[in-house]
Parts: C-alpha cells; sequence; structure tokens
C-alpha cells in the first residue's frame, strides 16, 4: 500500500488512475518504468491467461459448437472477432492474435510472455 501511494505521489497521479509497471516486473520501481493508466488500458497490459482459457494464448478460444478456433479481441469496450480458423490451424490462429493486439493496443500493450 505504501509503495502503491508513492508511486503515485512520484507520478503525480490523481484520481480514478492505476499506476503500472510497464515491464511487468514490480521490484523495478525506477520512474521510467512506472506508468499512470485508466484501468481499461492497465487491463490490456496484463500477460495471465483467462482462467477459462483453452488454447495457451490471449484471444485465442476454442468454440466447439463451430468446431474451430477464434481469435477475438476487446475494441472499443466491444468483443471483436477477426477470424475462424480449422482445428489444425491454431497456430495460424495465434500468430493473428499477435499481429491484431500489436495492431489495435500498440504501446499500450506489453506482454513479453505472449509477443
Amino acid at each position: 500500500m505504501i509503495v502503491s501511494i508513492l508511486h503515485r505521489f512520484v507520478l503525480g497521479a490523481t484520481g480514478n488512475v492505476d499506476v503500472d509497471h510497464e515491464n511487468h516486473n514490480s521490484l523495478d520501481n525506477r520512474k521510467s518504468n512506472i506508468i499512470a493508466k485508466t484501468r481499461s488500458k492497465n487491463m490490456l497490459n496484463r500477460n495471465d491467461l483467462n482462467k477459462n482459457n483453452t488454447s495457451g494464448e490471449r484471444n485465442v478460444c476454442w468454440i466447439k459448437a463451430r468446431n474451430k478456433w477464434v481469435v477475438q479481441l476487446q475494441v472499443n469496450g466491444k468483443n471483436t472477432m477477426f477470424g475462424c480458423f480449422k482445428k489444425d490451424d491454431k497456430d495460424k490462429a495465434i500468430e493473428l492474435a499477435k499481429l491484431k493486439r500489436k495492431e489495435i493496443y500498440g504501446k499500450s500493450l506489453i506482454m513479453p510472455a505472449f509477443i
């Protein structure tokens, strides 16, 4: 809690703003690594998977009813589908998900474990 208050003080962050470590290393408290973001931008920067993830990759899920891998991302607060792939084309779905994350989220997304 005290570290969080210190981060906010150093950045001059006020109000409803999250303070985040850009490189995901919470022990790296250099000013250049601490950034203020809105909650929605901060959630894009997470590097963990959803509990119900079936692919091992963010933004790629198996849709049993379609028997396909589907690539979908949040765009302007709405879930948007970018492609469907056959069971054997999971790698293609993962590549499209990585490409779309970079294209849509840009610098606000830093996920070293997945990109």
